[in-house]
């Protein structure tokens, strides 16, 4: 399947070339049909007569003006969506991780030997997986009650170096064969959606293993998409043959370091196989940056197709309206009207136009985005009042603008100039 991952360099460049030209053809399409219906010779004869705007041209330009205001609301607020994500408290220390992919216990005795040298390493551990990357659940029974929760089997140090938080009991004792067998770490929202009223030392049966509950740690954040509520999770010791994760903790301001400090120590141990490393914040985050990055370059980028479009088409507007009157600028200005009240009246007519479209863009786009949000994230950024009155500002002076100029032009022309022509 083809995702919003996938918008990113060449296949974002072609899009969007596409969108242009698609645009171009649309708005092309309408005037290049018109156009053709009139006969050369009544061109010539000057029979063909300006009819200024209708109510279908005023409400294909308002339309124009609404999808701007609509798209602009996306590109912003996905610009701060990436900012609301990147601030989410996860509940462990997601900033402070780089991990390694290993190949069972043998891969990562040779390498804790090697980098407990390094003096700004603060924790190693190993796993055979992560949070940040559980995919799939995995069915628990609790006396008759059976329930899907997140399963994880972790090794030596883990919830030390990754700083998931111990509420109750102990975490594992691995060279304990009583904690490697049967031994299990939950937490919180696993004891709440089970109704566990004193859960240490109860029995679950996890891969058709009767095992017991030896503490219970905070709730955690394991990803921005599944659910906002906190998932239940269950950890037991993982075979050393399962290890495929080795997680080594440092400052955050290190981590850079480290992690060419690992790449090294790797090419000196193991010289002829690939290495696979990541922060543990890109493993949590580095999806949904992209999914934003790349929302928020389509929607601006059709902000500024569309607003070309708008201001064009609001400008050709402006034009035939003054083409219609011409002869009624000339006469107020005979009369002693100012440059600013030509402006002014001619404009009412947009000022409406544009004021309709804002509301409609701003109510459109804050509903259309947050139902976008909402279907791509569990968390996210609320759609901010602010930002979409904002945006709708925006675009509706850019259009005043585009209007104000063109009438400017016509409203300080010589108003004998006008008539005598007329």
């Amino acid at each position: 399947p083809y995702g919003l991952e996938d918008m990113n360099g060449l296949n974002l460049f072609i899009a969007l070339i596409a969108l242009v030209f698609v645009a171009a053809l649309i708005a092309g399409l309408y005037p290049a049909l018109l156009s053709s219906k009139f006969k050369p010779t009544l061109l010539l004869k000057g029979s063909v007569k300006i009819r200024g705007t209708n109510m279908l041209t005023r409400t294909l330009v308002g339309m124009q003006f609404a999808l701007s205001v609509i798209v602009l609301i996306g590109g912003v607020v996905f610009i701060q969506n990436t900012k609301f994500q990147d601030s989410i408290e996860f509940g462990y220390d997601k900033d402070m991780v780089v991990t390694l992919r290993i190949q069972g216990e043998r891969d990562f005795d040779i390498l804790e030997k090697a980098l407990l040298a390094n003096p700004k390493i603060l924790e190693i551990a190993v796993s055979d997986g992560n949070v940040g990357s559980n995919n799939y659940q995995t069915p628990i029974t609790i006396d008759t009650g059976k329930y899907n929760v997140q399963a994880m089997g972790v090794g030596k140090n883990y919830f030390e170096t990754m700083g998931l938080r111990l509420s109750e009991g102990r975490t594992f004792q691995l060279d304990n064969a009583s904690d490697q067998n049967e031994g299990v770490i939950v937490n919180k929202a696993f004891v709440e959606k089970t109704g566990l009223m004193d859960p240490l030392d109860k029995t679950v049966i996890l891969h058709d293993t009767k095992r017991r509950i030896l503490g219970v740690i905070e709730n955690h954040v394991d990803n921005l998409y599944r659910s906002k509520d906190p998932e239940p999770f269950i950890f037991y010791p993982a075979g050393k043959n399962q290890y495929i994760n080795m997680l080594v903790k440092a400052e955050n301001s290190d981590l850079p370091e480290i992690q060419k400090y690992l790449e090294k120590t790797w090419k000196e141990v193991f010289p002829g196989r690939a290495f696979e490393s990541q922060f543990q914040e890109d493993l949590v985050l580095k999806e949904s940056r992209n999914a934003n990055a790349n929302l928020e370059k389509i929607f601006l980028f059709i902000t500024i197709l569309g607003g070309v479009l708008s201001a064009s088409g609001i400008f050709a507007l402006a034009s035939l309206n003054i083409a219609k009157r011409t002869k009624e600028i000339g006469i107020r200005k005979a009369l002693g009207a100012s440059v600013e009240n030509v402006i002014g009246l001619l404009n009412l007519e947009f000022i409406i136009i544009l004021g309709i479209a804002g509301v409609i863009g701003a109510v459109a786009g804050y509903h259309l985005t947050n139902a976008l949000l909402k279907e791509i994230y569990a968390f996210h950024v609320p759609v901010g009042i602010v930002s979409v009155v904002m945006c709708s500002i925006f675009i509706f002076v850019i259009g005043i603008l585009t209007t104000s100029a063109t009438i400017f032009k016509a409203a300080k022309a010589n108003p004998v100039n006008t008539l005598r022509n007329e």
